[in-house]
């Protein structure tokens, strides 16, 4: 048995070519002719995924997780600066809120 004869095989199994509906002699059968191992189609018939991914030498499956820390007190220092200043800019109105230097000078030439 090589682990391509194997891998083809399920290749086939998955696009439907085999019908999973098939029953265990018949699939038994399909094994054979394929050439794949007695311990390899045994784990093939139970869905053993873990026993075929070790007698194909496929690697394990390695899931890592990286928790977020905690904050730095130099982290929670920063943020009441970034408010302060947002309030400054706050403070300060948007350019098309102000009004326009013309307009200030001919409301001065109305009023004198």
């Amino acid at each position: 048995m090589s682990d391509s004869d194997c891998i083809l095989f399920l290749e086939r199994l998955a696009a439907g070519a085999i019908p999973r509906e098939a029953r265990p002699a018949e699939l038994e059968r399909l094994l054979a002719e394929a050439g794949i191992g007695a311990q390899a189609g045994a784990a093939i018939l139970a869905g053993d995924a873990h026993s075929l991914a070790r007698l194909l030498g496929a690697p394990p499956i390695v899931c890592c997780l990286i928790a977020p820390g905690k904050k730095d007190d130099e982290e929670e220092e920063e943020e009441p600066e970034e408010e302060e200043e947002e309030e400054e800019e706050e403070a300060e109105p948007h350019p098309a809120q102000r009004p326009s230097r013309n307009l200030a000078a001919r409301r001065a030439r109305r009023a004198g």
